[in-house]
């Protein structure tokens, strides 16, 4: 899967409320491209979802 499409079921998982899955997405997008910031954020933005602020806080 390319990063726009992991990118893009990252984003609809987060909206379902899938924050697990979200969060699989966005690592697998990070694991192609550890250089893009924006992945970063998702990412933070899944942990924050899932309750986990310490992880969150260091992506």
């Amino acid at each position: 899967m390319e990063i726009k499409e992991l990118v893009l079921k990252g984003q609809n998982s987060l909206k379902s409320g899938s924050f697990e899955e979200a969060l699989a997405c966005f690592e697998q997008a990070l694991f192609l491209n550890q250089d893009d910031p924006d992945l970063w954020n998702f990412k933070a933005v899944a942990l924050r979802s899932l309750g986990r602020y310490e992880e969150a806080l260091e992506c």
